[in-house]
């Protein structure tokens, strides 16, 4: 049984959502909502949102089907956007994390160790987090304070943003700032540790909690989603300026 979702409603029907991120809209498709062909058809250009009664089927439809899983994300505050990220993700992947560090704990018997590891993942969770906020609250300043959605596919999670006209340095800037914003933020944690006196503790803090703030910056690299965005922002604006 299939449980379609359309906003904070779950109802039995034999049709399924799906969300046009071009037109911004929901809409419902008459189809068999088992058939893997016509469900991998509609989502290459839109987004389904499918509830299975249960947990492990919903993960294995997840990972088979490879659709991709909308929340909507309320408020146009960073802060706002970001609780609202931050707690969806923690749901996603509190169960990961529980379950691994449980099973390091068994393999290594050194509950401190494990529970490095699993902060260094909740910490993780935090980085793109703010990273995936910053884009939606960027975008909701410069175009539309109610678009933007926060998507799941398979393992990865992000924000989805329509398509909308722009100007190119409103590109730019939704593109790098999450990066720049995690990059100096870890660069003042760096230098927060230099008061800490112990040097394995230092050494600790700074590869699994500071590090990976730093290595964010990593993502505007043009091989990288939003590195992509940005050399096409760039590219815009020199086809202009060639054309004048």
């Amino acid at each position: 049984m299939i449980k379609c979702l359309k906003k904070d409603k779950s109802i039995i029907i034999s049709q399924y959502i799906i969300y046009d991120l071009a037109l911004e809209k929901e809409y419902s498709v008459t189809g068999d909502v088992n058939s893997i062909k016509t469900i991998s058809s509609i989502n290459r250009e839109c987004m389904i949102n499918i509830e299975y009664d249960s947990v492990l089927e919903k993960i294995f439809r997840r990972f088979s089907l490879n659709y991709v899983e909308r929340f909507e994300i309320k408020g146009f505050r960073l802060y706002e956007i970001f609780i609202s990220v931050m707690g969806k993700m923690t749901t996603f992947f509190s169960p990961i994390i529980t379950v691994f560090t449980a099973v390091l704990y068994l393999l290594s018997n050194n509950i401190y160790f494990s529970l490095i590891i699993a902060a260094f993942f909740f910490n993780f969770i935090m980085i793109l987090s703010l990273h995936e906020s910053l884009h939606l609250y960027l975008f909701r300043k410069y175009k539309n304070k109610e678009l933007g959605i926060l998507a799941w596919k398979n393992m990865s999670i992000s924000v989805y943003l329509p398509n909308l006209p722009m100007s190119n340095k409103n590109r730019i800037l939704i593109s790098i700032v999450p990066a720049i914003t995690n990059f100096i933020i870890g660069v003042l944690l760096f230098l927060v540790v230099f008061f800490v006196k112990n040097e394995i503790v230092q050494f600790c803090v700074r590869v699994f909690f500071i590090f990976p703030w730093i290595f964010n910056i990593f993502s505007i690299i043009p091989l990288a989603s939003d590195g992509k965005h940005l050399i096409s922002a760039i590219k815009s604006i020199k086809h202009k300026n060639n054309d004048k």
